[in-house]
């Protein structure tokens, strides 16, 4: 364990000396008010239902709070489980779990903490910062209740043996492969469901259609763009707010004028995406303009990269960022 961290330390820098990536220092605020840590703890409630599918959307039909229901069953288990293991975790002074349990409710507590003390939880659309708690609630579900039940129901069973007889042997099994056979006629109709098309493809299509092959837009429709077009189209991320290349999981390569020709600019007045106003400011008055549904597409005469700044990895940030994963506020 001490070795861990030198070695890392020697790991990181060897891969930047390569230039494999940099590690960008965190930005903003890590911990969470005191103000606002009932409303984490709320919210850590809400994406455990979410990673567990125990949540039930308002307007979701009957089919889809019936699935959520049904999901509370696997989610009411890792709660027993995990409770059971905190039990024998803390029993005696040496405790009565294996190091696998503990180690897991250690890490399981640790995710918790860091999603009610910190500050990336601040919606649903964020449950992948936690999503370690669904596996890890599998593993305590799996090691600490089958003891407990078994014990449980062989000691309920054996009072009632004259009245059951064979029937109460028969319960359990034909109880979890009920649980079963209905979790795989969900995973079914989920699999059967319409797919919802990829949410950018229309606008992928627009520009490659239109010979709009390069150009940049916000973190998010940078990426989606980009592989909605099946590589048809490329847009690099560059901050909103700013002419600075976001440099969250971007490549130096991506802002070099010498290699691209970056030519229009998506922008929009929802979400995170590029406010128009505010690139017709930094970039100048486009060419021409469209509009391809929601989005407002801003054609320029000149390659728009020779204004990003900060092409540079690694170095300052050009302008600060000063949110999370290099969107400007």
């Amino acid at each position: 364990a001490c070795l861990s961290v030198p070695l890392a330390i020697g790991a990181e820098a060897a891969l930047r000396g390569l230039g494999g990536y940099v590690q960008q220092p965190l930005p903003g605020p890590l911990l969470s008010p005191a103000a606002r840590l009932p409303g984490n703890a709320h919210m850590l409630w809400r994406v455990v239902m979410v990673l567990f599918g125990a949540y039930a959307p308002a307007g979701g039909g009957v089919v889809a709070d019936g699935i959520a229901g049904f999901h509370w069953i696997g989610l009411v288990l890792a709660l027993g489980g995990f409770a059971v293991a905190v039990v024998t975790c803390c029993a005696g002074p040496r405790g009565r779990a294996d190091r696998v349990t503990q180690i897991t409710v250690m890490a399981t507590l640790a995710v918790m903490v860091a999603g009610i003390f910190g500050t990336e939880l601040p919606d649903l659309s964020h449950a992948h910062e936690v999503a370690i708690l669904a596996p890890l609630g599998a593993v305590l579900a799996g090691r600490a209740l089958p003891p407990l039940l078994s014990a449980a129901w062989a000691a309920w069973s054996a009072r009632h043996t004259g009245r059951l007889g064979l029937l109460g042997r028969l319960v359990p099994p034909v109880l979890l492969g009920a649980w079963l056979a209905c979790g795989l006629a969900v995973l079914g109709y989920a699999g059967t469901g319409p797919q919802a098309p990829p949410r950018n493809q229309g606008l992928a299509e627009w520009l490659a259609a239109r010979r709009l092959t390069y150009g940049l837009a916000g973190y998010w429709q940078a990426a989606s763009v980009t592989v909605d077009s099946g590589g048809r189209v490329t847009v690099a991320p560059i901050v909103r707010g700013g002419r600075g290349a976001t440099r969250w999981d971007s490549s130096v390569g991506w802002f070099d004028p010498a290699a691209h020709r970056a030519t229009f600019i998506i922008a929009g007045d929802s979400g995170n995406e590029l406010r128009p106003t505010t690139e017709r400011r930094l970039f100048g008055p486009p060419a021409r303009e469209y509009h391809a549904g929601s989005s407002v597409i801003m054609v320029y005469r000149y390659n728009l990269l020779t204004r990003v700044g900060g092409r540079a990895f690694p170095g300052p940030p050009f302008p600060p960022e000063r949110s999370v994963h290099g969107l400007a506020d």
